[in-house]
């Protein structure tokens, strides 16, 4: 048995150093990509989503916070899965900016409904060598489900 234990203690560093710690492995910057196919990307919206994402630079702090354009908020790690919760959008908090989504769903109703997707939590996977973060859900645009994501710098 006493033999047993410096094999037991030797296993468990040996899993801990293969593995990434995910908290630690989302902090820093992060610069979007899309993948889209040439045919997707003849249709102009989806070419200027595209140049959006790309354009867009996310900046994950140890505080757990973060920025990302026009955006601030906080994040969670559970186990592969980054949660991205906006604290504010369009340099309003996130309760202005849904009463100003409110106001606008009559008269623009398309509007309104982008800016409470906006509002909504979005959900990464973080890739298994903790360099590449994929959007999970379609809370920005349906097109942007598993084909937008942010690199580390």
């Amino acid at each position: 048995m006493r033999g047993l234990a410096p094999f037991l203690v030797l296993v468990s560093l040996t899993l801990v150093a293969c593995g990434i710690d995910k908290q630690q492995a989302v902090v820093g910057k992060w610069k979007g990509s899309v993948n889209m196919t040439k045919e997707e990307l003849a249709d102009p919206v989806n070419y200027q989503i595209k140049q959006d994402m790309e354009a867009l630079e996310m900046d994950i702090k140890a505080d757990h916070t973060v920025v990302a354009g026009d955006a601030m908020g906080t994040w969670a790690v559970n186990e592969d899965v980054l949660t991205v919760t906006p604290t504010k959008v369009f340099g309003k908090d996130v309760s202005e900016a849904a009463k100003d989504a409110d106001s606008m769903a009559t008269a623009n109703p398309v509007a309104a409904q982008s800016i409470r997707k906006r509002l909504q939590p979005q959900h990464l996977t973080i890739a298994s060598d903790g360099k590449t973060l994929t959007l999970m859900d379609d809370s920005v645009s349906p097109l942007l489900k598993g084909k937008a994501a942010f690199v580390k710098e």
